[in-house]
């Protein structure tokens, strides 16, 4: 359904390690950006329902979708995956201003950390949470975020964060 320059050509890896490399192939391949702005359209917000939905659609899985619709930057948003240990990675939209950076250890007041340290279960819905639950900005508790996290294996755990302030955009 898509030509060599739909899903970025062969020239967009340079610098890039084979790793990554790799995994951006696969994730143009299988998820191209055409084909997700089309099927975005369909949602008017992002939440993990709307991930859970374009996953099934694209048959890939929740993290697969939730990664590129984030480095799609059609919402200001951020996914981040937390163990017992501490945060292990993440990704924020361009949009997003890089000061926004999380906190390595996960906040007792994050759903993540009742799913993680608890065992509750994943978050149904996308709660409202202050940003100083996830970020050490002066003012983070000014800014409000859409949270909700979803248990990928025993240890581990991932957030998808959604701006709901301006004040997180980048300039």
């Amino acid at each position: 359904m898509c030509s060599k320059d739909d899903i970025g050509g062969s020239g967009k890896s340079r610098g890039l390690s084979k790793e990554a490399a790799a995994n951006r192939f696969a994730a143009e391949l299988l998820m191209p950006k055409f084909m997700l702005k089309d099927a975005i359209r369909d949602f008017d917000r992002l939440n993990m329902r709307t991930v859970r939905e374009m996953a099934t659609h694209f048959d890939v899985s929740l993290t697969a979708m939730a990664y590129r619709l984030v480095e799609s930057d059609f919402h200001p948003s951020l996914l981040l995956a937390y163990g017992k240990d501490g945060r292990r990675w993440f990704i924020r939209s361009k949009s997003i201003d890089e000061k926004w950076f999380p906190k390595n250890t996960l906040d007792r007041e994050s759903s993540a950390y009742s799913i993680l340290f608890e065992g509750a279960e994943d978050d149904g819905h996308m709660s409202t949470i202050d940003g100083d639950t996830w970020f050490d900005v002066g003012w983070a508790d000014q800014v409000e975020l859409g949270e909700q996290s979803f248990r990928t294996q025993d240890d581990e755990v991932v957030t998808l964060l959604v701006a709901r302030s301006d004040r997180m955009l980048a300039d």
